[in-house]
């Protein structure tokens, strides 16, 4: 006979070389697995420089790069990334919210584009030539440059 794996939601954590030399990152589960003695199942430790859980089935090492998953029951075992990536996928959700946070991201950056163009048009009027009758609206008998320099920036495409 043949089975087919339940759809579950599980947690994991890639457990990088950056993520071995700081827990900034980690999330709050595997905080709390890491004040687990580790003589007990769910505890997560080092040994020896080694990555190391507590399972039921007992010391398991978490190498650079694999994956801590919490199951269902909230139990911690770890995961090669290939399995992984064959295994699981990113919850829709977290694939919306990974989009809106890359969206947020691409918008700010145009943001701070769009605010240091005005900054440097505004630097640009502040030494505005006094002689200059009509600043803002400018055209340029003193070559000043300031209309342009004030008006809109033409809209940049996105690129995906």
């Amino acid at each position: 006979m043949k089975y087919r794996k339940k759809p579950v939601v599980v947690e994991a954590f890639q457990m990088t070389d950056a993520h071995r030399k700081s827990e900034e990152e980690w999330p709050q589960w595997l905080i709390d697995a890491w004040h687990i003695p580790m003589e007990q199942p769910g505890a997560f430790y080092f040994v020896a420089n080694a990555c190391c859980l507590s399972t039921l089935e007992g010391q398991m090492v978490v190498s650079v790069d694999d994956w801590i998953i919490r199951g269902v029951k909230g139990e911690l075992y770890p995961c090669k990334p290939d399995i992984f990536e064959a295994t699981y996928e990113l919850e829709e959700a977290e694939m919306v919210a990974e989009e809106r946070r890359k969206f947020y991201e691409e918008e700010t950056t145009l943001l701070y584009a769009e605010l240091a163009r005005v900054r440097e048009a505004l630097e640009k009027y502040s030494q505005h030539d006094s002689s200059c009758k009509v600043a803002r609206t400018c055209t340029g008998p003193c070559d000043c440059g300031l209309k342009a320099a004030l008006s809109p920036a033409a809209p940049q495409e996105k690129t995906k």
